[in-house]
């Protein structure tokens, strides 16, 4: 099941609904994404970098089993262009589909809040990622070099766009 928040406009605060695999509710993600980010990353984001989770500008989606989470994926968005700030699957729910069903998500929440394009970055050695988002469509438009640390490593920037 994967929930998103904010909750979609118009919908009063505490309410729940269902469509397929999504159950859409407000809830905070800091205290269940963090741990996330230790399992899946190698320079994880610490609380007082933060996640955006509730501002105006961010929207982040979790998929979980039961009360255990199995990943998520958040963007922040100016002028409709968003930025995917990271997707994130735990070890023991990864090949099933988890991610895929992430980004698929958020492209069609940033779409219907009027986005026209998903920007993110990724490191060039996670080749598992980067046929994920090019089996999703995404093209490569760029390099930053030493992006990442823990190790060191360039970040190629990926793309997708949509009703220019």
């Amino acid at each position: 099941m994967c929930r998103w928040w904010p909750r979609p406009s118009g919908e009063r605060a505490g309410t729940r609904r269902n469509d397929g695999n999504f159950t859409h509710e407000r809830r905070p993600c800091g205290r269940r994404c963090g741990p996330g980010e230790k399992t899946c990353f190698s320079d994880p984001w610490s609380k007082k970098r933060g996640f955006g989770i509730g501002k105006p500008l961010s929207l982040w989606l979790v998929a979980t089993e039961g009360d255990r989470l199995a990943g998520y994926v958040g963007s922040q968005t100016v002028l409709g262009e968003a930025d995917m700030m990271n997707l994130a699957v735990d070890p023991d729910f990864r090949r099933q589909g988890i991610g895929e069903a992430l980004v698929l998500r958020l492209v069609a929440e940033l779409k219907s809040r009027g986005a026209y394009c998903l920007t993110l970055e990724v490191r060039a050695s996670n080749e598992a990622a980067i046929g994920l988002y090019d089996k999703l469509g995404f093209a490569a438009v760029g390099r930053r070099r030493g992006y990442y640390e823990k190790p060191r490593e360039d970040a190629c920037i990926l793309r997708k766009e949509w009703n220019l």
